[in-house]
This record gives structure tokens, sequence and C-alpha cells, in this order.
């Protein structure tokens, strides 16, 4: 069990679904209790010991540096008040025209 609470099993607020959902602040809390005292590494294991499906959170900067953003050549360059920066392409891939990436406006103050 994800929770080590054996005793939540047979505890009728959250025998199913609609009981669940009824109380679902009591279980929010009994989730949040448990959670805050685990890693992310020691959480991620117990769901796979438990067999539910999960994945690990990442920071942005893991996201902008994904290797399929690059293998899909998903990146551009676009000028800025800052200089030439990298941004993202917009989604929904098509080699038969060129994305339009304008530069950033400058923001008058």
């Amino acid at each position: 069990m994800v929770l080590r609470k054996p005793e939540l099993a047979g505890d009728g607020r959250f025998a199913n679904n609609a009981m669940r959902s009824l109380h679902r602040h009591e279980l929010r809390t009994e989730i949040l209790e448990c959670f805050s005292r685990l890693t992310g590494k020691e959480l991620r294991h117990r769901l796979d010991q438990a067999h539910i499906a999960n994945a690990r959170f990442k920071e942005m900067r893991e996201v902008w540096r994904h290797p399929q953003l690059a293998a899909g050549n998903r990146w551009s360059r676009v000028e800025s008040p800052a200089g030439d920066i990298p941004a993202l392409k917009p989604p929904g891939v098509n080699d038969q025209f060129e994305y339009r990436m304008d530069p950033i406006p400058r923001r008058d103050r």
C-alpha cells in the first residue's frame, strides 16, 4: 500500500469512487500527510511497487534541454530587446512552410 495505512483499506469513506469523492477532503489530507514525508524517489518507488502509473516531474531547465526538442528541430531563434534568444516553434510541425517567428517587441514603459 502506498500510504502504508492498512486501516484505510477498510474505511467505508474510501470504499469506492463515489465515497472517495464524497470524502475527498479527508482523503486528500491523508495523501498529503503521507506524501509530504517522502522524497520524490521514495514516492515513485512506492507507486511503482503498487503498479500505479506515475512519472517524475521535470524542472523547466530539463524540459528545455530535452533531446526530443532538438531531434524534432523544434527550436528557432528570435530577436528580443535582450538580443537573439532561442524560442520554441509553434506546435503542429509542417514541412510545407517556414514558421513565422517575429521579433519580440520592446515594451515602452
